[in-house]
């Protein structure tokens, strides 16, 4: 099974950790605007800058370069780790395995609540070992052209730049809306199952390159551990089950409406 949980942690805590103390400042080329879904510009950046200059009469843009926290990281690297569910990311980020990513394991966010009318400010983790143990946080995103509610799906690396020229983006496992069971409490409670979106080449969830800007929230997820139990017994568990793409194609989750998102570090504001 693909997901490890740690929601239950506060931003407070998250804030003085020291997980992420072998990460170093790097030097990229910034752009003028963040990379869209399928690679394009659509935004500007938070450290753009350019500056006009007159190059033998013509007109030139010049980008500046900025400094930014991460940890280098090849393509092919990246690709080859947790038993080859991203080996799609060259094609993904239309990068060479000998290119070279920046990454972090926890990016900011101005997250959109359905129950709020401000943003409220969510830390997106990313990471094989954060407090001591593997933590991949789901979310909620856009994606252009779709007028359709936001696709849900599990962050598994989080890139700040793709061969030293800066664009910020979650890479993400895929989710589906899944039959749901009339009988089920959680269904009555308006909890939503789910299901992973196979890609058939890799026998892996199929992947999503999302800009941070289009990520719209943080959402809780659970296993169906009814239908966890059903298939394994009392035993069956996220780690005792088998990392089959049969078994992948069998697993089920929920969204937990009973987590609320509203920690003491998010205030009363409306």
């Amino acid at each position: 099974m693909e997901l490890d949980f740690g929601g239950g942690q506060s931003d407070e805590a998250e804030a003085v950790a020291s997980d992420e103390d072998d990460e170093d400042e790097i030097e990229v080329q910034d752009v003028e605007e963040n990379a869209g879904a399928d690679g394009a510009a659509a935004g500007p950046s938070p450290c753009a800058a350019t500056e006009l200059s007159m190059d033998g009469g013509e007109l030139a843009i010049e980008r500046k370069r900025c400094r930014v926290s991460g940890r280098r990281l090849t393509v092919r690297d990246a690709a080859a780790a947790d038993d080859g569910r991203l080996q799609l990311l060259p094609t993904l980020l239309n990068a060479t395995a000998a290119q070279q990513l920046v990454v972090v394991n926890t990016f900011k966010i101005e997250a959109m609540l359905p129950w709020r009318s401000k943003p409220v400010r969510q830390l997106v983790r990313a990471a094989r070992v954060l407090y001591g143990k593997p933590w991949f946080d789901h979310v909620y995103y856009d994606v252009p052209g779709e007028s359709s509610e936001p696709r849900l799906g599990l962050a598994r690396l989080l890139v700040r730049a793709v061969s030293g020229v800066r664009r910020e983006l979650l890479v993400v496992q895929r989710l589906e809306l899944a039959e749901h069971r009339s009988t089920c409490v959680l269904s009555r409670f308006n909890c939503r199952r789910y299901k992973w979106v196979m890609d058939p080449m890799t026998g892996f969830p199929a992947l999503d390159a999302v800009p941070i800007t289009r990520v719209v929230r943080l959402e809780h997820v659970v296993p169906d551990f009814e239908e966890l139990g059903t298939r394994w017994g009392l035993l069956g568990t996220p780690a005792t089950t088998p990392h089959t793409p049969h078994e992948r194609r069998r697993e089920r989750f929920f969204t937990n409406v009973f987590f609320p998102w509203t920690t003491n570090s998010i205030t009363e504001a409306p």
